[in-house]
């Protein structure tokens, strides 16, 4: 009676949430059934725990799991899915509660649940899935985290031997785990225009997971994932991973798994790792090449990496990072560096104010920066702007470091909407980008809402 009970409550909270405000409370349902039941989840009674299927890692989980949902749904098959990014418990159970009846039914062919790294162990205890796929394990949220050795070990003491893995055969740490489960499909992305290897002097790689010796890459496809060995205990990239992403040709948006010809209406390279992965589940749940490829071309991402603003008659296209992590900014760069038009960009990594307690402090600093290559945006056709309160000099100093010359970059000591706004549209370029947190994008976007678009106060 206590899952009834919580589950019909956390019903009446989804309706009322939906009916008041869609956009807001997708884990509080999951909350709410909490309060009453410490093992809700456990209820589901008509739960196949066989056809979960768990998406986590530090980068693509939200990603992956949008377009493996699309994949799936494609192919005729019923889902659900936790779409919104509430991947922590309470936003597990919201997508239960979502895909159930009032008896706590559910019947679908396959539960998609992306899960935050540092909740699957909650979330593991009480839904036991078959499935799970890593898409990569990579510095993130170092305030939050720590080192992303944490996480690897986190993630290995709750994986379940009987699990079904899908891993990425060009990242170390998660690549490792194949030795904990007695299925393991692999995929990755060949070598391809975008590759790069570091080779500056302030480069640095990282340490086998096994016997912590230097790992070499062949080449890169992103930072710190690619075609990889260790020369001490020859851990390496499996030379045939089942699910490869070969032939790609960005200017046309297409690449090639087993022979099937696939479109990327999304062509950063990091994107590639996310339409293998999901070529891997599909390929191993039964559902053709030639399918998931019909899937791929009509595929829309729910969160999208651009968004265009508005500003004194001039159109910014604004590319979102995620704070802390650094792949969000080479998904940013690899964006803006396939645009060959004359453009100016102005990149702001910003202070990020922590909603805990007084003892977190807020989140500045440039470490994770120093992972990405920005010399795919170095050219005489570019201008480039920094701006930030506290860092913009940290950021410039990053930035020579890759051969930019100091000179030529603007540097802005605001977040201020409107400073930095105007100092972007007067750099002169038609084509103007903007790389900022989240967070700062709101202030922006507010800002030009007051102001209407013209930059007035009294607009």
């Amino acid at each position: 009676m206590k899952f009834f009970l919580a589950l019909w409550i956390a019903k009446l909270a989804e309706f009322a949430i939906k009916l008041i405000d869609p956009s807001r409370g997708t884990d509080f349902p999951g909350k709410a059934a909490y309060l009453i039941d410490k093992n809700f989840i456990r209820g589901f009674r008509t739960l196949n725990t066989d056809r979960v299927i768990f998406i986590t890692g530090t980068n693509g989980k939200s990603t992956t799991t949008n377009l493996l949902y699309h994949t799936l749904k494609s192919a005729g098959k019923s889902v659900i899915a936790n779409l919104t990014g509430s991947n922590m418990l309470n936003g597990a159970a919201s997508c239960l509660i979502a895909g159930s009846d009032w008896k706590g039914r559910i019947k679908a062919d396959f539960i998609l649940i992306e899960v935050d790294e540092r909740s699957f162990p909650y979330i593991i205890k009480q839904l036991p899935g078959k499935y799970m796929l890593i898409t990569n394990i990579m510095q993130d949220q170092v305030h939050r985290n720590g080192d992303p050795d944490f996480i690897y070990q986190l993630l290995r003491k709750n994986i379940n031997p009987n699990m079904t893995l899908f891993l990425n055969n060009d990242e170390p740490r998660s690549k490792s785990y194949e030795t904990l489960a007695s299925e393991v499909y692999y995929f990755g992305v060949a070598k391809n225009p975008q590759s790069y290897q570091k080779d500056g002097i302030y480069d640095v790689t990282m340490p086998c997971p096994h016997c912590f010796s230097k790992i070499e890459f062949a080449y890169m496809n992103s930072a710190n994932i690619g075609q990889f060995h260790c020369e001490y205990c020859g851990f390496r990239s499996s030379e045939t991973a089942l699910t490869q992403a070969e032939n790609i040709d960005f200017s046309n948006k297409s690449f090639v798994i087993r022979g099937t010809k696939h479109s990327m209406p999304y062509d950063v390279p990091i994107m590639l790792y996310n339409y293998a992965a999901v070529s891997a589940v599909a390929n191993c749940l039964g559902i053709s090449d030639e399918m998931v490829s019909e899937s791929y071309g009509d595929f829309v991402n729910l969160e999208g990496r651009m968004d265009v603003l508005e500003y004194k008659g001039r159109q910014i296209r604004y590319l979102r990072i995620k704070q802390g992590n650094p792949e969000t900014i080479q998904m940013a760069v690899d964006a803006i560096a396939l645009d060959n038009n004359p453009k100016t960009v102005a990149f702001g990594m910003c202070i990020i104010p922590e909603r805990r307690p007084q003892w977190v402090p807020h989140y500045t600093n440039t470490y994770y920066a120093y992972e990405a290559n920005f010399k795919p945006i170095k050219s005489e056709s570019i201008k480039m702007m920094i701006f930030s309160d506290y860092i913009a000099y940290d950021q410039l100093n990053r930035l020579s470091y890759d051969g930019f010359d100091p000179e030529s970059i603007h540097v802005v000591e605001s977040e201020d909407p409107k400073t930095v706004l105007d100092a972007l549209c007067g750099m002169g370029e038609e084509t103007l980008y903007l790389i900022a947190p989240v967070r700062n994008i709101k202030l922006f976007k507010s800002y030009i809402k007051k102001t209407k678009g013209v930059g007035n106060e009294t607009a």
